[in-house]
């Protein structure tokens, strides 16, 4: 047999999920990744893991941070890279296949995790670590000890076997209601674009273009009841099975709900302590919504003097973003669907680059030929330093489809760590959005922070693979990807990538307006987002779902909360994917308390007189971004401003103080 035939056979046999790639950056070869060898995959990076996990356990040595803790940040490091790809095809490309798939093999992941997570071995020889000098370990090193020891503890290391195996049993369900969540929402989501030809990331500027109130009434209830139709795809039992098991998990090891099990491992702690930080913002916030829903009303007594609308008509939940728009022109005599023609996608993107060129020294280079999963909707850049050192590789898909999940997201594709060797493993990571080819101003916002969580990723120079890029608390990170949206709107900026098609940079006066309006409607808006983040943590209080009707609970919290009655939370239950699929279950607050700390850093830039200063933003390079999650986020945040978190800046920018 000759070579060539050779070559070919060892090629057919080769499971390339686990090969060694042979492409540009270790980018996936996404061509060549077959669905049927996924799950071969799986089982022999499992059990690759379970071999490491195996020498770990085995070890003689006294227990040391790097025998210990550091080895097991690095175990199950094939199936992390596999998973990384397959979780991102997972939600770009779903079908019945994806899903079939996935959820087969959630028994076999359930009992590897729970295996190296609750053997009593490992966890004694962590916890000798932990109770010994920590006085020489890094900061890196001391914040993964800390959550590795927290992590035993929480996966129930130190209970009975009996109940050990019951939260087996409850992660694997979660799991599978996870998924059952996303795809009913999936379902509905496709369901209301079927019947009205709007995508999701357009409902509100639909909502704002639509005169004909039936039309908007039908629009509304369709998309607020997403996940709450009966039948086959409803969220309802999803929801309350949820609470049930997440519930029974938080008693089962010690907390009194599932809101401080939450919360112990982000930077609030806890949800009295979160509760008590949305008080004031959710008091200014109603009183601002309900001025401006007044004045609404006024614009809609109008429309019924003229005999548009009935006698008696009053403001409904359908009604807030037509009139809102009609105010938004005769005070800024300004239509942000307007302002499409100066946002051209391929120009924002360039204007995402731009900003982290002068911010962080960053240059981009487009990877021609780069392997891809769907060529007309992906591209690929190649991310280095302003001295040439590579950085990494970064990925888009920005195009919305009937297969790619709603929303906008960060993803890593390959984590940034250092080998044992020393080598400097670089990231590959991706920004996922749904938008058309010309955009709003909320979907430029929108493209700016998806790529502060990226340059978050991009940026990393950890050494363990748990703490690099975005491996801090869920609130820390927001903190970056909400920070970078202050650039967006930066008059600079907007002359370099603002440009219509004939390359007329966007007006002057369009510009000061848009800054003008930006806390248009702050009141609305923030009412929304706090009150969807109080239901969340109100779920998560619950100590007992019994008796619980989904809807009646809602609205109960949205009662005692003072939510205008003209308004609705920015998400229901039914659809709220962030905190029954998402992984920000009874944190939702987080992206107003990131928002808050964001505000306040951006603050020392505008001091300076200059938000463009290069020597303050690499350190703040320095500071935050290369340290991914390791250190103690509010040491890192004080050493940056000197003080505490100041609400002020947040409330000023947002029109509420």
């Amino acid at each position: 047999m000759n070579m060539a035939i050779l070559a070919a056979a060892a090629l057919a046999t080769t499971n390339m999920w686990t090969a060694k790639w042979d492409t540009p950056y270790g980018i996936p070869p996404f061509e060549e990744l077959k669905l049927g060898d996924y799950r071969q995959a799986v089982e022999s990076a499992v059990e690759e893991g379970r071999r490491e996990a195996a020498d770990i356990i085995a070890c003689k040595d006294a227990p040391t941070f790097e025998n210990t803790v550091g080895a097991l940040s690095r175990i199950g490091g094939t199936l992390r890279q596999i998973d990384c790809v397959f979780n991102n095809l997972f939600s770009l490309e779903r079908n019945a296949e994806y899903e079939a798939l996935k959820k087969s093999l959630i028994p076999l992941r359930s009992a590897y995790t729970s295996e190296v997570s609750t053997n009593k071995t490992i966890f004694a020889r962590v916890k000798a670590v932990y109770e010994g000098d920590r006085s020489k370990l890094t900061p890196e090193e001391n914040t993964m000890l800390e959550r590795k020891y927290r992590s035993f503890v929480r996966s129930g290391a130190g209970l009975p076997e009996e109940k050990q195996k019951r939260l087996i049993e409850i992660s694997k369900r979660l799991s599978e209601l996870s998924m059952e969540f996303s795809k009913n929402v999936l379902f509905d989501n496709n369901a209301f674009k079927a019947k009205f030809g709007v995508d999701m990331a357009d409902y509100y500027a639909e909502m704002g273009r639509t005169p004909d109130r039936a039309r908007r009434k039908a629009m509304y209830e369709e998309y607020v009841s997403r996940g709450f139709h009966a039948g086959e795809h409803d969220n309802r039992p999803v929801i309350l099975e949820t609470m049930r098991l997440r519930i029974e998990k938080a008693k089962m090891l010690g907390y009194a709900c599932p809101a401080d099990f939450f919360n112990e491992m982000r930077m609030a702690k806890d949800a009295k302590t979160a509760e008590a930080f949305l008080a004031p913002i959710m008091k200014a916030a109603n009183a601002a919504a309900r001025r401006e829903i007044d004045e609404m009303q006024k614009v809609m007594d109008e429309d019924v003097a003229r005999g548009v609308l009935p006698a008696g008509s009053r403001m409904e939940p359908w009604d807030w973003e037509y009139y809102s728009e009609i105010i938004r022109r005769r005070r800024f005599s300004f239509d942000p669907e307007a302002t499409r023609k100066y946002f051209r996608l391929d120009k924002v993107v360039n204007g995402l680059f731009t900003a982290a060129g002068r911010l962080y020294g960053l240059k981009f280079e487009k990877i021609e030929g780069a392997p891809t999963y769907r060529k007309e909707a992906t591209a690929a850049y190649k991310v280095t330093d302003a001295d040439g050192t590579f950085v990494g590789v970064f990925l888009t898909d920005y195009h919305p489809r009937s297969t790619k999940a709603s929303g906008a997201w960060m993803s890593i594709i390959r984590r940034q760590m250092h080998t044992p060797d020393g080598e400097d493993v670089r990231p590959i990571i991706i920004n996922c959005c749904n938008v058309g080819e010309y955009l709003t101003m909320e979907n430029v916002t929108t493209l700016f922070h998806e790529f502060g969580h990226a340059l978050h990723g991009l940026l990393s120079r950890c050494v363990y693979p748990s703490v690099s890029c975005t491996g801090g608390y869920s609130d820390y990170n927001e903190i970056f990807s909400q920070f970078n949206e202050n650039w967006a709107c930066q008059p600079w900026l907007l002359a370099q990538y603002a440009k219509d098609d004939d390359g007329n940079v966007i007006p002057a006066d369009v510009v000061e307006k848009i800054r003008a309006q930006a806390t248009f409607n702050s009141g609305i808006l923030m009412s929304k987002l706090c009150s969807s983040a109080l239901v969340d943590l109100r779920w998560h209080e619950l100590d007992s779902v019994d008796g619980i009707d989904v809807e009646a609970f809602e609205k109960k919290v949205c009662d005692e909360i003072g939510l205008v009655p003209e308004l609705r939370p920015r998400h229901r239950s039914g659809h709220f994917k962030h905190i029954f699929c998402g992984g920000y279950s009874a944190a939702y607050y987080t992206y107003i308390w990131a928002e808050v700390l964001d505000m306040h850093l951006f603050s020392t830039f505008e001091a300076l007189g200059d938000p463009w200063n290069r020597e303050h933003a690499m350190k703040f390079r320095r500071t935050f971004l290369e340290r991914g999650g390791a250190g103690d986020p509010m040491e890192k945040f004080r050493s940056f401003t000197g003080g505490e978190p100041d609400q002020t800046p947040f409330l000023k920018a947002n029109g509420l103080k």
